[in-house]
Parts: structure tokens; sequence; C-alpha cells
């Protein structure tokens, strides 16, 4: 899957999505996770170089489907996310 159907601000390289609660640290940078991020069918649709894939929706449905809290059971990819502590975050940083 292409990161820029899902227009991203921050791409992390982790084995999971990190749980709601849960505090992240990108150097002097601080993140609370607050939510999974439902999706609907527009990562779905063509987009600039990308074609549409009309498959999408259903995979994600199909394996990553997660109980949002006052929302119910959705289709997510990736997580919102708070800022606790305002900075810079540099390409390959670790995330602690």
């Amino acid at each position: 899957m292409a990161a820029a159907r899902f227009r991203p601000n921050l791409v992390i390289d982790a084995a999971h999505d990190p749980e709601p609660g849960q505090e992240l640290r990108l150097g002097d940078v601080g993140l609370r996770v607050i939510v999974p991020t439902p999706r609907c069918v527009v990562p779905g649709l063509g987009q600039g170089q990308l074609p549409a894939d009309r498959s999408l929706l259903s995979a994600l449905a199909k394996h990553h489907r997660v109980l949002v809290p006052g929302f119910g059971r959705a289709a997510c990819f990736g997580t919102y996310a708070e800022v606790l502590q305002p900075g810079r975050i540099r390409l390959g940083q670790r995330v602690h």
C-alpha cells in the first residue's frame, strides 16, 4: 500500500499500531496516541499517479477491524495522536 493514499503526517515503521494512551518520543517530540483511525472509501480512489484500488477498504475491514471507543468496530489504519511536546522530527529518527 502506498502511504500517500492515507495522507499521513508521520509514518512510523513498527511491528503494530501503538495503543491508545501510549506515549511516543521522537527526539524531543512527545506524542500520545488517542484512537485508531477509521477509514472510508477515499484512500481506495484514484489519487494523482495512484490508480483506484477498490479492494482496499474490504482488505482493511478483513485484516484491520478494531474497536474504536465511542464508535464501534471499524476498518482502521493508523492512529490519531496529540502533541504533548512540540519540536523537530528528522527522517530516520528512532521512536521510543
